[in-house]
């Protein structure tokens, strides 16, 4: 007991001044916000719980980055060539929401949480385990479907209301068949994954800022209801 104690009253935060909004580091953001409500952590089992969250927080972090980096390099080569490891680090990163949903449901903060609860299917259907090897009553073609999800990524996006393919079908082609569509402004990877009429879509580019902020106002919502 002594010792998570002596850990929180020496602990500082390092953006001591700053509002949450300026901290630009999502992982360093939380960080403050426990330092700064450090005294509604109760127990050891509470400290240990909510305090190790954080490791689950800089591990969305560090696959999401990960993932932008693998962009940025396959978006210089020269030719398409393998891009696998956007599966890997994507599979590494809903690994870790699927640990975060867990600590949410715990403490009851998933109830404003839409887009954490949806993705958790990813982790119960392909990631946790396959169910093509540990069914739930899925139909076999789902069971399909779930076990190459990964593999059958596509890249979601919108054509200009003003495409003319007259016009724009070589532009857009050149987009699409060579290394710049890792970089495109305007369509992005796209993981999808069904199960008995439930369905999540997962497009990394666009839903880390959606993850990460439900992530945090579950944190606040929790301390806030703490006297």
């Amino acid at each position: 007991m002594g010792n998570y104690l002596a850990f929180l009253q020496q602990l500082k935060d390092p953006n001591e001044g700053r509002s949450l909004e300026d901290i630009l580091s999502f992982p360093e953001r939380i960080r403050s916000l426990m330092v700064r409500n450090k005294l509604k952590i109760r127990d050891q089992h509470d400290f240990t719980q909510i305090w190790g969250s954080l490791d689950i927080i800089r591990g969305i972090e560090y696959h999401h980055n990960n993932f932008l980096a693998h962009l940025q390099a396959l978006a210089a080569k020269d030719q398409l060539s393998d891009d696998s490891m956007l599966d890997h680090e994507t599979i590494a990163y809903l690994h870790r929401v699927g640990q975060w949903y867990f600590f949410g449901r715990s403490l009851k903060l998933l109830a404003s949480c839409p887009k954490i609860n949806e993705l958790y299917l990813f982790r119960r259907k392909s990631i946790g385990h396959r169910s093509i090897d540990c069914s739930e009553n899925d139909p076999p073609f789902e069971q399909i479907w779930q076990a190459g999800c990964f593999s059958r990524r596509t890249f979601a996006g919108k054509l200009s209301p003003n495409f003319d393919p007259t016009k724009d079908m070589s532009e857009d082609m050149d987009l699409i068949l060579t290394p710049k569509r890792y970089q495109s402004k305007n369509m992005f990877i796209q993981y999808q994954i069904l199960s008995n009429g439930a369905h999540a879509t997962f497009v990394p580019q666009n839903d880390h800022l959606v993850i990460t902020k439900e992530m945090e106002e579950a944190y606040i919502r929790l301390f806030n209801s703490r006297s």
